[in-house]
């Protein structure tokens, strides 16, 4: 076939980024000899041609010669003593941070070097232009440019190392010290005054009743602090926002916002003090540990278009704030598509959406890309709002999305919660048992001490698999529907929806994007030395699961091979598979050693070095 200019154009981009990694490895390489002994340096340089090797031949499909060379390679490195093994995953983990920094000076360059503006895919030109052609006329643009508001919400670093503690001295009183808390918080919030405080969010919400415990709380912190009736009380009350994480919870989220507008108090409340905007969000973290990406996806869906359906009943504004997280697992993904996908009436002229600390770096970390952004965001909703997603053309497309939803959610529980098998397995494929003493975030990897995956947190359980580059929480389930479907002979169905129905296209890409990033041999290996044999079954069926989704996701989206209409995201994860499957090999090591000698805080210091670089290399943790 041959290659278009704009081919071309990206092979001559991708050349300066791998000059950049070329020169940022040369410099790193310098540093290393005056620092390291030669005969080290020397095992670093031929596990790095060894991991090349190996990558080169699974490329070239000649999978036998690439199985014996990754023996190998696991082999060596697990000869190599402790001081050897940690240089290998500083230099790994060191080189793998340069090439994150080189790849945001690769977008760069790419931006920098299109002489058109105009061109730019996605720039506020070429929408404007979009729409101008598409008969929106001037004025109207203009309105609701004026009009549009987008807020970005910076989240903690997930992967953040130093934990902030605070350390409170409760008076003893009979309200007791978690009672005295929450009045203390609001009483302080009273203080300040609504200017110096964003929105107050509600984890968890189920009902009205949450929402309007607050409010009452608010309500006597202000008396409290005022002394009375008429007395001064800074600003107004902070906006309340329930934040519906499971997929129960979503189901209701609409029932419940209904039942709290139709309360007269309330919703004068709302108008009075908010301009009539009720703020609603919405959990992609959770609801996907509950019931797997896609069941979680679709019920996701049909929650905003309730809370919207609920909020026009009543003349109320909404703005849904979505809490999506860095990886796939966890709702995160290329921010336009996320939003072009949104069910119509959902996005109008506002937006909140968080963005996780892993990857603020990447997309704000230099002005160009912060820009870029900001551009992304604000076209994206734009377009969302003048023009709307479609709705599922057809009926029979919701119903078939219910079935591929059921039978999804159905295989991934069977698995994750009904399987007695499952949780050994998962604490021993995984370094999840081990977060626990590295200090890793800014909360508690769980709920509660219960040890079940119900009350893991969902950030180190997608943490964990992305780790062993399973990322097992994004994809599980997904080709149990998809097949299931496509057997009751409506593949030509999906294929429509792939095509027209803009929600099932991007669920389907994002999926597909990640299907990309996973590597079975990977998790084989892990599974082959950490796993008791008693238990390795489960991941070879697991991994045959891995092959069943590939399958039938190119099979409706039309791709021969994953990720084919992303070239740069393909050639991006090849470049870093010969610094990263050392460091994932090398983890494998460390955790069967530390599995043996628990209180070796070398042990540690080299699983966190692992951890770290591994994240770099997958440019998102959990």
């Amino acid at each position: 076939m041959t290659d278009t200019t704009d081919d071309i154009a990206e092979e001559i981009s991708f050349q300066s980024f791998e000059d950049d990694c070329r020169m940022l490895g040369s410099l790193l390489q310098e540093v290393l000899q005056r620092e390291v002994r030669s005969q080290i340096m020397e095992k670093v340089e031929r596990t790095r041609i060894l991991a090349q090797s190996a990558c080169n031949m699974r490329n070239a499909g000649i999978e036998d010669v690439a199985e014996v060379l990754e023996k190998q390679l696991a082999s060596e490195i697990s000869k190599m003593s402790l001081e050897e093994a940690l240089i290998l995953a500083r230099t790994f983990s060191h080189y793998l941070n340069l090439m994150g920094i080189a790849e945001t000076h690769h977008r760069v360059r790419k931006q920098r070097n299109d002489s058109n503006e105009a061109s730019l895919s996605k720039s506020c030109d070429d929408i404007f232009n979009q729409l101008v052609r598409g008969g929106v006329s001037p004025d109207e643009l203009y309105n609701t440019v004026c009009k549009q508001e987008v807020e970005i919400v910076l989240t903690a670093h997930p992967t953040q190392i130093n934990r902030r503690t605070l350390q409170y001295k409760h008076i003893r009183i009979a309200v007791g010290p978690d009672v005295k808390e929450v009045l203390d918080t609001f009483h302080i919030a009273a203080e300040l005054g609504s200017d110096s405080l964003g929105a107050y969010v509600i984890s968890m919400a189920s009902n009205a009743s949450d929402v309007l415990a607050v409010e009452l709380l608010q309500k006597d912190a202000r008396l409290a602090v005022s002394g009375g009736l008429g007395g001064p009380c800074p600003g107004g009350t902070l906006r309340v926002v329930p934040l519906f994480e499971t997929v129960k919870d979503l189901r209701e989220a609409g029932s419940a916002i209904r039942k709290l507008l139709s309360i007269d108090w309330y919703r004068d409340h709302i108008i009075k003090n908010h301009n009539g905007l009720q703020e609603v969000m919405v959990g992609y973290s959770d609801s996907g540990k509950d019931a797997g990406r896609f069941t979680a996806a679709w019920e996701l869906y049909k929650a905003q278009e309730d809370v919207v359906a609920a909020c026009n009943e009543f003349g109320i504004k909404v703005t849904l704030f979505h809490g999506r997280g860095g990886s796939i697992g966890r709702g995160g993904g290329p921010t336009y598509l996320a939003i072009q996908s949104q069910p119509p009436g959902s996005v109008m002229g506002t937006l909140r959406s968080t963005e996780q600390g892993e990857m603020v770096q990447a997309k704000f970390g230099l002005p160009q890309t912060a820009v870029r952004q900001l551009e992304i965001y604000t076209t994206a909703v734009l377009l969302a709002t003048i023009r709307p997603p479609h709705s599922p053309r057809e009926e029979k497309w919701r119903n078939l999305m219910e079935e591929i939803s059921k039978i999804s959610c159905q295989n991934y529980r069977s698995v994750v919660y009904e399987n007695p098998e499952f949780l050994a397995y998962f604490h021993e494929a995984t370094p999840q048992a081990e977060l626990g003493f590295l200090n890793i975030g800014s909360r508690p990897t769980r709920r509660k001490s219960s040890t079940g995956i119900g009350h893991l947190r969902a950030i180190p359980w997608v943490f964990a698999w992305t780790q062993t580059r399973f990322v097992l929480p994004s994809w599980l389930g997904v080709g149990a529907g998809l097949r299931g479907v496509c057997e009751k002979g409506h593949t030509e169905d999906l294929k429509a929806m792939y095509k027209e129905w803009p929600f099932f296209q991007c669920t389907l890409d994002l999926i597909e994007m990640i299907l990309g990033k996973a590597d079975a041999p990977i998790a084989k290996h892990y599974d082959e030395v950490l796993v008791s044999e008693s238990r390795r079954h489960l991941g070879s069926e697991l991994r045959k699961e891995l092959l069943t989704t590939e399958k039938y996701v190119l099979v409706v989206s039309g791709h021969e091979k994953l990720s084919e209409n992303n070239r740069s995201l393909r050639k991006l994860i090849e470049s870093r598979l010969p610094f990263l499957n050392p460091m994932n090999m090398l983890q494998v090591e460390v955790l069967k050693r530390l599995r043996c000698d628990d209180d070796n805080n070398k042990l540690r210091d080299a699983l966190l070095i692992t951890i770290n670089g591994i994240a770099a290399g997958m440019r998102n943790t959990g």
